[in-house]
């Protein structure tokens, strides 16, 4: 069953639609989009088959993408609803 995370990003000052595009060319990332409003600047989408590859993406891939200055990573654990 692939887990579901929903990153809400800081992004640094006038980079937002640059972190965003970043996002959108992983093939772990399911939706990104701009936010207007609110406290943060880009949530995503990631969609990955288990926790260890979320940790392992987020290492690797998230910490390194330029423009992004903090984010926090929301992590759907039951059931998806419709």
């Amino acid at each position: 069953m692939a887990v579901k995370i929903l990153l809400a990003i800081h992004a640094e000052p006038g980079r937002a639609d640059e972190v965003r595009l970043t996002l959108r060319n992983m093939r772990e990332v399911t939706f990104a989009s701009t936010t207007y409003g609110g406290p943060y600047d880009v949530m995503a989408i990631v969609e990955v088959k288990n926790l260890e590859r979320y940790r392992s993406f987020a290492l690797d891939f998230v910490t390194g993408i330029a423009g992004i200055d903090d984010y926090v990573s929301f992590i759907a654990i039951g059931p998806a609803h419709s």
